[in-house]
């Protein structure tokens, strides 16, 4: 390394001071630089001086480039795991194009390494830039439109239990709290501890949400968050977050939606992959958007062990360019529902070469090994392929956190 390059890690304050101006020149409208104790930006300045942790490259102690990560707990196969997710990548302009965010992230990436963490989170701001350094593409969220009135039949159904409606800024705890409740079974999942999430949910929108609890007989059996936006008498309701637990919480939620037709004009609501809310209701004339993609990357091939997994046994020759300690020959088998993964000394023969994209690839189920050479990311015969998917069966993560 040049030695007038220098990586910090910084807390508190701290991180403010080097890496304030590198982040809004690079994510918000400027001139001015805002400053971040005051104003809409008061509470994520709060929260993130808090929660979050930055790293920053100064060359001749000037901040070049920096990173930053929130503490969370993820889902992975019905496993939950600590995890960091990774934000606030940004350069300098005149010190892009020189491998500084490389360096950087090479530093974090080792940082997670020493925490004892088997995989890290991030959105992209460009995909193929993070797929080089070992991540995986979720498949994107949807967003899905539809006319508010096609909801009408609804009104005339009988639902038990009520809509209790409530305002974010009065009570945020109880929307994380329902959220919980989804942690252990969605694949992919993702919640900070922290007050982080309300702050960013803030920081994006500069706004509170309304906040609509299915109730029946006391339990939260759905929630929704929303606002109403645009012109007067023909508002569009952004619905952000849409859960339920069961039929009757989101058919509750529904019906809210529908009491709106002389309100509202069209709602658009913010779902995961695997909903299909095309079959919710005849004539609802749904029309679908992609939302934003995370990625994710196996960060210690070591650590994976203790997912769910299906039959079978394979050996691999990993590849990891960036995270070196992953370099090596792995046996990954299956004892009573429950992966194992074991270090095989070098000599050893491998079924296959995987690179780590490959290995994060099957973690998290939505890439078909068969594309694996198509895509660099690794030889596995045929019979191994086989192995693989039955090991590994296809499932489709959900993130839902945004940081």
């Amino acid at each position: 390394m040049n030695e007038n390059i220098i990586i910090q890690r910084l807390q508190g304050d701290d991180q403010f001071d080097l890496a304030h101006f590198l982040r809004r020149y690079a994510f918000s409208p400027s001139p001015p630089i805002a400053d971040p104790g005051e104003g809409w930006q008061k509470d994520w300045w709060k929260n993130a001086r808090e929660t979050a942790e930055t790293f920053v490259l100064l060359k001749d102690g000037r901040p070049q480039a920096t990173a930053a990560h929130v503490t969370m707990r993820h889902t992975i196969r019905d496993l939950i795991v600590p995890t960091w997710g990774l934000w606030g990548v940004a350069t300098h302009p005149a010190a892009r194009r020189n491998g500084y965010a490389r360096q950087l992230l090479a530093a974090w990436h080792e940082a997670a390494y020493e925490a004892g963490l088997a995989v890290t989170l991030l959105y992209p701001f460009r995909e193929s830039f993070y797929q080089r350094l070992g991540y995986v593409t979720y498949p994107q969220p949807r967003k899905v439109k539809f006319e508010v009135a096609n909801l009408a039949p609804l009104l005339k159904w009988d639902f038990p239990g009520e809509i209790d409606l409530r305002s974010t800024q009065d009570d945020f705890q109880t929307w994380r709290d329902y959220l919980r409740t989804f942690q252990p079974h969605i694949h992919g999942f993702a919640l900070s501890d922290s007050g982080w999430p309300e702050s960013v949910m803030r920081f994006n929108s500069n706004r509170e949400h309304w906040l609509a609890l299915a109730r029946i007989e006391g339990e939260v059996r759905g929630a929704m968050l929303y606002r109403l936006e645009g012109p007067e008498g023909a508002f569009d309701m952004k619905v952000n977050g849409f859960y339920s637990s069961d039929v009757w919480g989101r058919y509750l939620l529904l019906e809210w939606m529908a009491r709106h037709i002389d309100h509202a004009r069209e709602a658009t609501v913010s779902l995961p992959p695997f909903e299909q809310p095309d079959t919710w209701l005849e004539d609802l004339k749904v029309k679908f958007e992609g939302g934003f993609a995370p990625m994710a990357r196996v960060l210690n091939v070591a650590q994976i062990g203790g997912i769910q997994a299906g039959p079978g046994t394979f050996t691999a020759r990993v590849h990891d360019d960036h995270c070196p300690w992953n370099n090596g020959i792995y046996r990954f088998e299956t004892a009573d529902g429950v992966l194992h993964v074991s270090a095989l000394n070098a000599p050893d023969s491998a079924d296959c070469d995987l690179a780590i994209q490959g290995v994060t690839a099957l973690v998290y189920g939505a890439h078909d090994p068969a594309t694996f050479t198509l895509r660099g990311w690794g030889d596995p015969p045929p019979a191994v392929q086989a192995t693989m998917r039955r090991m590994f069966p296809a499932r489709l993560p959900y993130m839902h956190e945004k940081f």
